[in-house]
Parts: structure tokens; sequence; C-alpha cells
């Protein structure tokens, strides 16, 4: 990948996670694993009463177990 993409998405991301959700009325959770070149992102996604889906914290990881789990729910912040 190059240096300039890593940059701009990084830069997004940090744009998503930073947005406020209060106004929302997110009714499911949901954590799922995707694996991805060898690694592993555990992505933490609300849906909204609508359907709408929302991104609240995306981690990178060798597996999907408990702590990785666990280190993502305590670094989103509602």
């Amino acid at each position: 990948m190059s240096r300039q993409f890593v940059a701009a998405s990084s830069n997004q991301l940090r744009v998503l996670l930073k947005r406020r959700l209060e106004d929302l009325n997110l009714v499911l959770l949901m954590i799922d694993g995707i694996h991805f070149g060898g690694q592993v992102l555990v992505v933490a996604l609300e849906i909204a009463e609508g359907g709408e889906k929302h991104v609240l914290g995306v981690w990178q990881a060798a597996t999907e177990n408990t702590a990785v789990v666990k280190g993502l729910l305590e670094a989103v912040s509602y």
C-alpha cells in the first residue's frame, strides 16, 4: 500500500470514529471479525432503528478472541 493511501484512510477512520451518535436511536450492536491478509479486523457495528449502520470501532488483531473484543469495547466511547 502507498503511504498516501494509508495516511488518507487513517484520517478518514479518525473522523468516522469521532462523530457524535447520541441523537441516533441505536437498537443493535454487532461485533464480527473479518479475515484480511493474515490479520483479523474486528468491527463493532451498531444499527439504528431505521436500519442505518454505524461503525463504532475497528481493531486489528491476529484472532477474534475475548481479549480483542473486550479491548475494542473499552476503546469505543459513547
